[in-house]
């Protein structure tokens, strides 16, 4: 199922140079992604504890593990973890989920995708952590009122 995402459209084509034989003859090729969806390998994700359920499924927290020759970086991320479907469904779900994020892309106050992966058969939205809620937040307010910055955050 790794990197099998499938999108909607196709995102900007990009060039490279293709050595076919001789080194002196390079001719440019022009190649399209369909993958709009960054795609994370399920082992780079570690799942720590659940810190929330919604109507689509629970939230949890994770840590994801990004690696090059120089350095190894781990970051918190949320998880949200849709209730599972039908393994047939999958590659619908996905393609249904680029197709409407990609439309999101750019709007205020919609969080940044980090990545889609599958856990456990289910799947995966990768999104940046963001400590506490709305809910903590209007718990410490005197009255339980929030100002408008901070519902609009």
């Amino acid at each position: 199922m790794a990197g099998q995402v499938a999108a909607s459209q196709p995102t900007e084509s990009f060039e490279y140079m293709l050595l076919e034989g001789d080194p002196y003859h390079l001719r440019p090729v022009v190649s399209t992604t369909t993958q709009n969806i960054p795609w994370i390998e399920p082992n780079v994700l570690k799942l720590k504890h659940r810190i929330g359920r919604g109507p689509f499924g629970d939230v949890c927290i994770a840590t994801r593990h990004q690696s090059t020759d120089d350095y190894d970086h781990y970051h918190e991320v949320a998880i949200k973890m849709l209730y599972p479907i039908k393994d047939d469904q999958i590659q619908a779900c996905l393609s249904k989920f680029d197709e409407v994020f990609s439309k999101c892309q750019g709007l205020e106050n919609v969080c940044l995708l980090d990545g889609v992966s599958l856990q456990n058969g289910r799947v995966c939205i990768a999104m940046k952590y963001y400590e506490g809620s709305i809910g903590d937040k209007m718990a410490r307010q005197k009255g339980g009122k929030l100002s408008l910055s901070d519902v609009l955050r």
